[in-house]
């Protein structure tokens, strides 16, 4: 009986046994490559009527606090799901009447631990030793603001 893959010579089988492993490694790559979610909301009635993640919106799901000023816009988004690390930015209006909640309370920059995921869209002088925002510890991570913007983070 003929052999339909031809004569297994050494360099054969070492082929067979790399496209193996690369069939077993690959999967397993591709789904940690993919742990981090990114998303985008033009305002917060769009995130709001979201309903992308198996019915929920990021509200429902827990990836943006209830506590967001109602005007918020320009919102983005990342979190791990593994390590449900996250981090929000976001613009709102200034002459809305809207109050720091009172989960969080103001905290020196230097006692933050500041997030480790990493974005284009977060700002660079966001860090150690920032004076440029006003920075508080929440419940359930830091709040930073500064003139329209607020970053949130866990």
């Amino acid at each position: 009986m003929d052999n339909p893959f031809g004569r297994l010579t050494h360099r054969r089988i070492l082929k067979l046994k790399k496209v193996a492993i690369l069939l077993i490694v690959c999967p397993y790559i591709y789904s940690c490559a993919y742990d981090e979610i990114d998303e985008f909301y033009e305002s917060r009635e769009a995130a709001e009527q979201s309903k992308e993640f198996a019915g929920y919106n990021p509200f429902q799901r827990g990836w943006i606090p209830k506590w967001i000023p109602e005007s918020s816009r320009d919102i983005k988004e990342a979190h791990n799901l593994d390590t449900n690390v996250q981090i929000l930015g976001l613009k709102y209006s200034i002459n809305e009447d809207w109050n720091v909640p009172s989960i969080c309370s103001p905290i020196a920059s230097y006692k933050v631990r500041y997030p480790r995921l990493r974005r284009s869209w977060w700002p660079s002088d966001l860090h150690w030793g920032s004076r440029n925002y006003q920075i508080y510890s929440c419940v359930d991570g830091y709040l930073a603001i500064r003139e329209g913007h607020l970053f949130f983070w866990k």
